[in-house]
């Protein structure tokens, strides 16, 4: 498996890592001071130029990137909305430290749109994205981006798509594989688990029951804490065995 064969979200959050660990960093190092300047510009133009994206927001949008407005009336800024076939990705790009506000903010906003175009967004799969420089050390905020459906990338926890090419890459190399097949057994078994329970998707998360009202579910189908303790496990395994160690 190589990045082009990643599927279409595994290849936008893997690329949003690279971007935020190996381009942005060495770049423009920890400007926090200029807050988010340049690194939304530069964000927005490699997700039009590197991952094919058929259109694209401007800077400073009021209106999910399509003229939308809200269930509440206000006008609410998005950093990037981007489309895809079949696809249509909502990001909130930090280039600072970033607190639990930043995401509850984050997660209203797109709820205060959703519920007001529900039936025009539910014609694609709807995803969120929190792109950060800095790392998230506050085990509640993944929590929250979990159970709400928000795919959190930061400097430090490596996304599921780069689990892949690690794990394909291990797969492939006779000699790893010969005395760790069962670790990377281990490894591709948990990111299906992870897989199978995370559900993204906005439109799984919130349905309409009738007319006036909509049921609202988080979108985990096993308990929080077992999610987050096999994601660390499985990454951390893979690190392992990439420096060619058993673990």
């Amino acid at each position: 498996m190589d990045f082009e064969s990643l599927p279409l979200i595994d290849k936008i959050t893997t690329f949003a890592w690279y971007y935020v660990r190996y381009f942005f960093g060495h770049t423009y190092p920890k400007i926090f001071d200029k807050q988010d300047e340049g690194f939304e510009d530069q964000f927005r133009e490699f997700v039009f130029r590197e991952l094919k994206a058929i259109t694209v927001s401007d800077s400073h949008d009021l209106g999910f990137g399509k003229g939308f407005g809200s269930l509440s009336g206000l006008s609410h800024e998005i950093d990037l909305v981007a489309k895809w076939d079949g696809l249509l990705v909502v990001f909130e790009l930090k280039n600072c430290q970033v607190d639990k506000n930043m995401i509850l903010n984050f997660q209203q906003k797109c709820l205060d749109y959703f519920l007001q175009n529900e039936g025009i967004l539910r014609e694609n799969c709807l995803e969120k994205v929190f792109l950060t420089s800095s790392t998230i050390n506050d085990i509640r905020i993944r929590n929250f981006c979990i159970i709400w459906g928000i795919r959190l990338v930061d400097f430090s926890q490596t996304p599921i798509g780069q689990c892949k090419l690690w794990l394909e890459k291990l797969a492939s190399d006779a000699d790893i594989s010969k005395f760790c097949n069962e670790q990377i057994e281990y490894v591709a078994g948990e990111i299906q688990y992870l897989e199978d329970n995370i559900h993204t998707d906005m439109n799984h998360i919130f349905r309409r029951k009738d007319e006036m009202t909509f049921e609202m579910s988080p979108n985990i189908s096993a308990p929080i804490n077992d999610l987050i303790s096999k994601q660390s496990e499985l990454i951390s395994t893979l690190k392992s065995l990439m420096k060619g160690t058993k673990t």
